[in-house]
């Protein structure tokens, strides 16, 4: 990969932090779903890895308790700062927020940690075992990390048409900027690469949206990866306007439903030593 781009692709734009947000709502379910079969208790002491608007902190919150305490860290200062005082205003103090980078050195703190969930994060990594590894070592004995990621290779979506070209671009500028596309569905094999050993469970899940709102998704995503797109040369300012503009204009009448990537957790316990 180009030392040119930054670690995180897709950048730190008002209409990033709007995708986050939107792709934090709607994975919400499954992202329930896994935290319960992992196994998180009452009173956890827990870390958001990547937290970015704080939904999930906000989530981890709700099935913990209020004798909880939610740790986020993200590299993006602004966003998780934001996140920060509107937990605090809705919640109370048990929040805490670090701004830093997961790919450096810096050390992660308010260890150990019952319970680490990281979503959509280890696909931006460099040294995706390095993280985990990293991450496991927060845990207490009895302890749960679960990743979700996605895994961009299994169909997003080829109907209707419009959807073609579109989903190419992000899969392409993806890839070019030294991503693996297969992240969710290596994460096993990365976990007994990390010494966590083989995970515990695995769950898949896909979301079902209406065209309109995957073409919204869709293009937002889109432009936060321009930048990187036009770096490579791949395409061109007045060929993109074209395809965002096409794909908005067939998503809002477009009577369809479509998949958007199927994302995979995979969870493991610390055992306790003897």
């Amino acid at each position: 990969m180009s030392e040119h781009f930054e670690a995180y692709t897709l950048g730190n734009t008002s209409e990033e932090y709007r995708r986050l947000r939107m792709q934090a709502l709607a994975w919400e379910e499954a992202t329930r779903r896994a935290i319960v079969k992992a196994g998180l208790g009452e009173r956890a002491r827990c870390l958001d890895v990547g937290c970015g608007p704080g939904e999930v902190m906000r989530l981890l919150r709700e099935m913990t308790g209020p004798d909880s305490h939610i740790t986020g860290v993200d590299r993006d200062g602004k966003i998780g700062r934001e996140a920060l005082a509107t937990l605090k205003a809705v919640y109370g103090d048990n929040f805490a927020f670090h701004e830093l980078d997961l790919a450096s050195e810096a050390q992660i703190p308010g260890g150990p940690y019952d319970f680490i969930f990281a979503r959509f994060v280890v696909f931006h990594q460099r040294d995706q075992v390095a993280l985990l590894r990293k991450l496991w070592g927060l845990l207490k004995p009895g302890g749960k990390l679960l990743v979700m990621d996605a895994d961009i290779l299994a169909p997003m979506s080829v109907w209707p048409a419009w959807s073609d070209e579109i989903v190419a671009f992000i899969q392409n500028t993806l890839k070019g900027a030294g991503l693996d596309l297969a992240t969710g569905r290596r994460m096993p094999e990365w976990f007994l690469q990390a010494g966590i050993g083989p995970h515990d469970g695995l769950d898949a899940s896909t979301i079902l949206l209406p065209a309109p709102e995957v073409a919204t998704f869709a293009n937002v995503v889109a432009t936060s990866l321009l930048p990187a797109a036009l770096q490579m040369g791949t395409t061109t300012q007045p060929a993109f306007d074209a395809m965002v503009a096409k794909v908005k204009e067939e998503g809002a009448k477009e009577k369809a439903w479509m998949y958007w990537p199927i994302v995979i957790a995979t969870w493991k316990t610390k055992p306790h030593t003897s």
